[in-house]
């Protein structure tokens, strides 16, 4: 699902090996072990981790992902040639801005988030290492180029906790007629025909967001609520694009949908993990919900543990990979 309101190719999947999933990869920010994921400690309103190999293989699923459901585009914005833009929490690669500066030399790009990637040799691309979340501090060099004229974000669910300010920062920084868009998905998993069955782990983890949003006061639907938030913070001419997007490749072959699933599932692969680890096994006050929503799926209530956690997702795994339940949602 996108939004904006007015005032390059995708990278290669053979780099990416599932093997390596809940590998560790050095990094040169500070960062906490936490069951066996890197967290970057300046991201604190994040739960989700970030420095180690698989959050960046998500990094790479993501991108593709998007790049392949926006047919070979960056973007959707009816903006033709950007002049200055910036990308709000660009990850630890920065794939998203490395594509634009690619596609318009001649425009200035920018990354911001807590942990930056090499500019690679480009000239009209930097990075900046600054929470989204914070105040924004622009150096001279950005200065110079004025108010940004293209912002763009993308997976920015359960990344702050206070997304009205975060908003605002966007419009403030944002020239008159220039643009803003988001891209995020719904994290709950639909099945509209005859193949859904009970006892899914995977809508099993779905039904405990809502207890993991209680428990880290922040938004994992920020899909649903964008929209409404984008308005609130003084954009206009508003504009929403939702795609149905399977989650594994159920739907035909040679068909753009397929290749979404098999976009999706691997995006799902890499990430679910790290998507609930941390709010599952840490955070006490949701775990009497939890509990009592996962007896309904499994029999593994004994114990609440980072063991626990990895099963259920092993077993989620496995369950889309067979590819028996059409599980889409929008996005």
């Amino acid at each position: 699902m996108s939004s904006y309101g007015e005032r390059s190719p995708p990278f290669d999947e053979d780099e990416m090996d599932f093997a390596s999933a809940y590998s560790l990869a050095s990094t040169s920010n500070e960062y906490m072990i936490e069951h066996g994921r890197h967290f970057f400690s300046r991201d604190s309103s994040s739960p989700f981790p970030r420095g180690d190999q698989v959050a960046k293989e998500n990094e790479i699923a993501l991108h593709n992902l998007m790049f392949h459901l926006y047919d070979n585009r960056l973007y959707e914005a009816p903006i033709q040639q950007p002049r200055n833009v910036l990308e709000v929490r660009c990850g630890t690669q920065g794939l998203w801005a490395k594509s634009m500066a690619d596609v318009f030399p001649d425009a200035q790009v920018t990354g911001m988030d807590v942990a930056t990637p090499d500019t690679e040799g480009r000239e009209n691309l930097q990075f900046v290492e600054q929470s989204h979340n914070d105040q924004w501090i622009l150096d001279d060099k950005l200065q110079q180029f004025g108010k940004f004229d293209f912002l763009y974000a993308r997976h920015l669910f359960a990344s702050s906790r206070d997304y009205p300010d975060f908003y605002k920062q966007c419009l403030e920084h944002l020239e008159p007629g220039g643009y803003f868009e988001q891209c995020e998905m719904i994290p709950f998993c639909r099945c509209d025909d005859d193949t859904f069955r009970e006892g899914s782990i995977v809508r099993g983890l779905c039904d405990l967001i809502p207890a993991m949003e209680r428990g880290y006061q922040t938004q994992y639907d920020l899909a649903s609520r964008m929209e409404q938030l984008i308005q609130e913070a003084g954009f206009v001419d508003i504009q929403r694009r939702i795609d149905k997007v399977p989650w594994s490749p159920w739907p035909p072959p040679e068909t753009k949908e397929h290749r979404s699933g098999e976009l999706f599932e691997r995006f799902y692969q890499t990430g679910i993990q790290g998507w609930t680890i941390q709010p599952l096994v840490r955070h006490l006050q949701v775990r009497e919900a939890i509990l009592e929503k996962l007896a309904q799926h499994t029999d593994m209530t004994a114990k609440f543990d980072q063991e626990t956690v990895n099963n259920m997702v092993s077993a989620a795994i496995i369950e889309l990979n067979k590819n028996e339940i059409h599980w889409w949602s929008p996005s």
